[in-house]
């Protein structure tokens, strides 16, 4: 490896890790909205957030 592929790895894997830090909260969240989801198509055979109401 030369010695600007070490520099590049380091930008990149800093810049990952500060895009990471500022956006893991709505990781979460979104896991949280996708396991709605799967639910509700698994017990009420819809897709949908709220049971009853039809999503895109």
């Amino acid at each position: 490896m030369h010695r600007d592929d070490l520099g590049a790895a380091a930008a990149g894997g800093l810049a990952g890790g500060l895009l990471f830090s500022l956006a893991y909260r709505a990781m979460g969240d979104d896991a949280h909205i996708t396991m709605a989801y799967a639910r509700n198509l698994a017990l009420h055979g819809q897709w949908g957030l709220i049971p009853g109401e039809m999503a895109n």
